[in-house]
């Protein structure tokens, strides 16, 4: 029984070990260029949709197909949200996924969001 249910496993490990590579790299070393320190620190939101608001420190997500299906292209995702979210995995991981699922690479940006007044007063 033990040496079936490995025979069942094993092959089940190996497809989590060769399917898409997530790596995730900061943009910065040290101190970034023209930041002001607001004293807020980056939230997630994840009630709906993963809205991360106040982001600090920019980072992109490396989302690599396997290399079976690799075409050698990428492609740079920029989620949205009205410059005061970003709307992290519908209009960005979810993307990148789906590139992968065409042999394209989704480079996912997390850039820096500066802190919304308007979105505190209401």
């Amino acid at each position: 029984m033990k040496k079936l249910l490995i025979l069942f496993v094993l092959p089940v490990f190996n497809l989590f070990l060769i399917s898409a590579q997530n790596y995730v790299l900061p943009i910065y070393n040290g101190t970034i260029p023209n930041s002001k320190n607001t004293g807020s620190s980056e939230k997630i939101d994840k009630s709906d949709i993963i809205a991360i608001s106040d982001v600090q420190n920019p980072d992109i997500s490396v989302y690599l197909p396997t290399k079976k299906f690799a075409t050698g292209q990428a492609v740079l995702i920029c989620p949205g949200g009205g410059y005061w979210i970003l709307a992290y995995d519908l209009e960005g991981t979810d993307i990148a996924r789906y590139l992968n699922s065409i042999g394209v690479a989704g480079i996912v940006l997390k850039y820096r969001l500066p802190r919304c007044f308007a979105r505190e007063e209401s």
